[in-house]
């Protein structure tokens, strides 16, 4: 009974124990069940990822064979893993011929226990493209020792493939560039310095290479004006470009060249900069120089044959009257000394004679007034009172349809011949009362003092700065178009019928004010009227001794003028007087 009972015990004490081991055994696998469940999702998420990513993960022992290989290098390469373990990369092909001797090296050094890290592969793909990889590889240790090398590398094909297209496309432009005629050159906008500069740079300024990277076009004493430069990297700065700027650049030997340049803002070597185009047109200004020396001399020598034209037609005219009136002279004392022509009418003859003489006189001093190449005693000349005379003489000529009105206050001396100047006025004011003889209308003439400033003179004058009288004639007449204006002052041209003018006027006037150190502005429209602004020297009187020191407002030469009537005696002072037309009277023979 007692051996039944500890049997019974032991039996009971047996099952216990074979109940808790159960349990520790379910405990087991159930710990093991989420275990494996856990390293199968981890292996579901690493299958994802590496399907999914650019990185191809892949072992290789020490004999180089492929050992595993992540699923995703079927869609990089198109083999499946399953086609290359087992396999070399000498055997398989895969990697190219070139890169060979690289990994092998590489891979004996991951085998010795380093890593190694981004070496770039070319790989061969099974359709035989190219694919580019980034590949780093770490040692994995088991006792101490390499028993395989985990490799992954990454696909860089797309990132290879746009530097090699950038390294062309820069090799191409930096070809296109260096062959450039013109001057090229890229400068940082920071500090004003060169980064690049084509082979024309240094052609055209005569710097080197070396000479000018790191240096400023200010270090180089490149730029004639300072200021364009300064100007051009403000523009570029507001993200702004240049085109066809002139500029004058100085080459490293000192000459001054004359250049057009450009600019645009750029990004070069990852700051901001502009690349700058100067092309040299030195050449090209002095040939549109020259072949505006030759026009101008063209239209000279057009005038010249104009001039020379018309004025042998006048002499022509002129020695036809004095040899006709001339050989009838002959005749009639001829005649006289037979008592059959009568001496009034020889006299008449002989006068026709002189009056034509006179003429030609008169053509002569025109057309040297017109070539400001006779030489004249200017005198001082109140400007306001040979005017005013001017005008009481043509007053009474004018129709009564035409107003004259004057405005002669402000008036100054000049220096200048009194006749010259009267001329001026006279051909002047009848050519306003032509232009309005038909509708009638006002002639205003007036003087107004004047200071020209350097910039005027240079811009729109031409002359001298100073003090100046301005002598203004306008009329309300019909006006002139361009194509009129362009020639107003070509000798013989005219816009008046036959026998209304020479067309010698304007260009006389034009000589006039020249030759008085001054200039002549017209100003007209058709239908507006027209008028006439001609700037002349003032004159400043300073007593000194028995002469006056003459002082022009510009810069004409000062002058001692004398009084010439204090030196000569009173005959002398009666022969000197000259009738209107600048002829002199002998005061015994008024008529003569």
């Amino acid at each position: 009974m007692n051996d039944e009972n500890m049997e019974r015990e032991e039996l009971i004490k047996a099952l216990a124990e074979a109940r808790h081991s159960i349990t520790e055994l379910e405990k087991k696998a159930a710990k093991q069940k989420k275990v494996e469940e856990a390293l199968r999702e981890g292996e579901e998420k690493y299958l994802i990822h590496f399907t999914l990513a650019n990185d191809v993960m892949f072992s290789y022992d020490n004999q180089f064979r492929i050992l595993s290989v992540s699923p995703n290098v079927e869609r990089v390469l198109g083999y499946k893993p399953e086609e290359l373990v087992g396999g070399t990369f000498h055997n398989l092909h895969v990697l190219h011929p070139d890169y060979t001797e690289v990994a092998f090296n590489n891979a004996l050094q991951v085998l010795s226990g380093k890593t190694v890290y981004s070496s770039i592969y070319e790989f061969i793909a099974k359709d035989g493209a190219r694919k580019f990889g980034e590949v780093s590889g770490v040692p994995l240790m088991r006792d101490g020792k390499v028993v395989a090398v985990i490799t992954v590398a990454r696909d860089i094909t797309t990132r290879i493939e746009m530097k090699k297209s950038l390294q062309e496309s820069e090799e191409r432009y930096r070809i296109t560039l260096q062959s450039m005629p013109d001057a090229v050159s890229i400068i940082r906008v920071e500090d004003s310095q060169y980064l690049y500069i084509n082979n024309a740079f240094t052609k055209i300024t005569g710097y080197s290479l070396d000479e000018t990277i790191g240096k400023t076009p200010f270090d180089m004493n490149l730029p004639a004006d300072s200021d364009v430069i300064d100007h051009c990297i403000e523009l570029i700065k507001d993200n702004r470009s240049i085109d066809s700027l002139e500029h004058q650049c100085r080459k490293k030997d000192g000459t001054i060249i004359d250049t057009l340049i450009s600019a645009r803002p750029i990004y070069y070597s990852g700051e901001n900069s502009m690349i700058m185009v100067m092309a040299d047109i030195t050449a090209l200004k002095q040939i549109k120089e020259e072949k505006k020396r030759l026009e101008i001399q063209s239209q000279k020598m057009d005038s010249i044959g104009t001039l020379a034209g018309g004025i042998a037609h006048d002499f022509n005219n002129l020695l036809t009257t004095i040899i006709g009136f001339t050989k009838m002279s002959v005749k009639n004392i001829l005649g006289k000394a037979k008592g059959e022509i009568d001496l009034s009418v020889i006299r008449s003859d002989l006068g026709e004679v002189r009056n034509a003489a006179l003429r030609a006189r008169d053509l002569v001093n025109h057309i040297l007034a017109f070539s400001r190449h006779t030489e004249k005693e200017y005198v001082p000349i109140d400007l306001g009172s040979t005017v005013r005379e001017s005008l009481k003489v043509l007053r009474p000529t004018f129709p009564a349809n035409i107003k004259i009105r004057e405005d002669l206050a402000d008036s100054k001396m000049i220096l200048g011949d009194p006749a010259q100047i009267h001329q001026v006025i006279m051909n002047l004011c009848t050519n306003a009362a032509y232009a309005m003889d038909k509708t009638g209308g006002e002639l205003e003439v007036s003087i107004t003092k004047i200071e020209v400033g350097d910039d005027t003179a240079t811009l729109n004058l031409e002359v001298p700065s100073g003090h100046y009288l301005r002598l203004t004639v306008r009329d309300t007449g019909h006006g002139m178009t361009n194509k009129v204006m362009v020639r107003i002052f070509d000798p013989y041209f005219t816009t008046k019928f036959n026998g209304r003018g020479t067309g010698l006027g304007l260009s006389v006037v034009h000589g006039i004010v020249k030759s008085h150190g001054g200039t002549i502005i017209c100003k007209s429209a058709p239908g507006e009227g027209t008028t006439f602004d001609i700037y002349l020297p003032e004159l400043e009187l300073k007593k000194q001794g028995k002469g006056n020191i003459i002082k022009t407002g510009s810069t004409m030469e000062n002058k001692r003028i004398l009084d010439l009537d204090d030196e000569l005696s009173a005959d002398e002072r009666v022969n000197k007087k000259k009738d209107s037309q600048g002829i002199f009277i002998d005061p015994k023979n008024k008529q003569a």
